[in-house]
């Protein structure tokens, strides 16, 4: 390139966003990280939960479904805090992390609740497939908030 000393023509020829930095990382960008190994296989695990509890509920009529699903968020709100402090982003159980943990799940399992009393009640939906909605609807915003903002490194 004329103009240019001391540098290399192919780096000045990139465009500045197409130049790597010292600290990218493309799995970053992917998610091919452990910790979405780690998300995924728990939400299966609490999707299976999640079915199951739902399906003993409608099947013996318990409870009505939407006191049912709320104690079940609730039963796995601790469960989750565990799973993803100690197995999906590896940090420590504190309270302060269990503050923000709940505060961030809170407006999820808030959203997740809304979403399936509405396919359960406004459109009749069977619960089973509330639950699958709810679930495939809120797992990637879920992964995507709890590890950029909540377990930040």
């Amino acid at each position: 390139m004329a103009g240019v000393t001391g540098s290399s023509s192919t780096e000045h020829a990139r465009p500045t966003w197409l130049r790597p930095t010292p600290d990218f990382k493309l799995r970053h960008y992917l998610f091919f990280d452990w910790s979405i190994v780690c998300v995924a296989a728990g939400s299966a695990t609490f999707l299976g939960f999640k079915l199951a509890w739902v399906g003993a509920n409608e099947a013996f009529g318990l409870l009505p479904p939407y006191l049912s699903y709320m104690i079940l968020h609730a039963v796995l709100l601790l469960i989750g805090w565990f799973f993803h402090s100690l197995v999906s982003f590896r940090q420590s159980l504190g309270l302060v992390g269990f503050f923000r943990y709940s505060q961030t799940v809170f407006a999820f399992k808030a959203l997740d609740f809304l979403v399936f009393s509405v396919l359960a009640y406004a459109g009749d939906v069977a619960s089973v497939v509330a639950v699958l909605t709810a679930s495939a609807i809120l797992f990637l915003l879920r992964f995507l908030v709890l590890s950029r903002f909540v377990f930040a490194p």
